[in-house]
């Protein structure tokens, strides 16, 4: 992306207050709008089950990162080994403090609801393939690697999380670039790393720090024993399905089997679990 010398200053500022945000701990913003309203009255049943709320938080990227965050927090974790599934954060934290954590950002995310309205169809896309990711990144885990199917589906759901970090800054920015090409290229070319930096803010495990940053950087891949493989072969694969394709994609990545060996034999598995992929992107709208 080229930008006038007159953006490029205004660019330079806006990523200072960037960097200075991150490093406040002050990562709040919308995801998915409707999620919050129903967070919000799922919050208010003193009835809800871990079930329940494990799926809920789970449908939600920033909740998603937010729990595994503090569940790994020092005073929780007593020197055990870091989480990296909802479900495992569940477990550790309690349904208590769980329900007492997804309202409290609920809350905060609806304060900030309005400075997003712009952009909800735009959100609600990326949210979807964000799902597609997850599912397919939970079906390639178990029937192609030795990753943990949980691990895989939270790196899924949260891989673009710095789409959403960058959009809502941006969206306080009316005029801030020429046209709409500029925004949507400027998302594409730095969701990776400002969700990489996100995520660090969270202090999610590194395995799922390293796989965010260059989940759609094109090369070569040769098997699924990483997580970041996994994430890459499975944001590329969600791009052939016609539900998934992701609103800001730059050129094409490349799923030739040159670029990924066994490309056919993943394509073939998600065939076959085409129902199983449906169901899993619906269990998380």
């Amino acid at each position: 992306m080229v930008l006038s010398a007159q953006d490029c200053e205004a660019w330079f500022r806006f990523v200072s207050e960037l960097a200075a945000e991150l490093s406040s701990d002050k990562v709040v913003f919308p995801t998915s709008f409707e999620m919050t309203f129903k967070l919000r009255e799922l919050m208010r049943s003193e009835s809800v089950g871990a079930a329940e709320i494990t799926r809920a938080v789970s449908a939600d990227p920033l909740l998603s990162a937010r729990l595994v965050q503090v569940a790994n927090s020092a005073a929780l974790s007593a020197g055990g080994s870091k989480v990296g599934t909802v479900r495992a954060a569940v477990v550790r934290l309690g349904l208590d403090q769980v329900r007492n954590l997804a309202a409290a950002l609920a809350m905060a995310q609806l304060v900030t609801y309005r400075h997003m309205v712009p952009y909800r169809e735009l959100c609600q896309r990326m949210l979807s393939h964000s799902r597609w990711v997850a599912a397919i990144a939970v079906v390639l885990a178990r029937e192609h690697s030795r990753i943990d199917a949980g691990v895989a589906f939270l790196a899924g759901l949260i891989h673009d999380i710095g789409f959403f970090y960058l959009l809502y800054r941006l969206a306080e920015r009316t005029g801030f670039f020429s046209n709409d090409h500029e925004l949507l290229a400027l998302l594409h070319d730095w969701h990776g790393q400002i969700g990489h930096a996100v995520l660090a803010t969270l202090d999610l495990p590194d395995e799922i720090l390293e796989a965010v940053a260059d989940h759609d950087e094109p090369r070569r891949v040769s098997g699924l024993a990483q997580l970041a493989d996994l994430l890459f072969v499975a944001n590329a694969l969600a791009q052939e399905q016609a539900e998934s394709s992701a609103p800001v994609a730059g050129a094409p990545v490349d799923v030739a089997p040159q670029a990924i060996e066994h490309v056919a034999a993943y394509r073939a598995t998600l065939a076959a679990a085409r129902q199983e992929l449906l169901e899993l992107t619906r269990t998380f709208a």
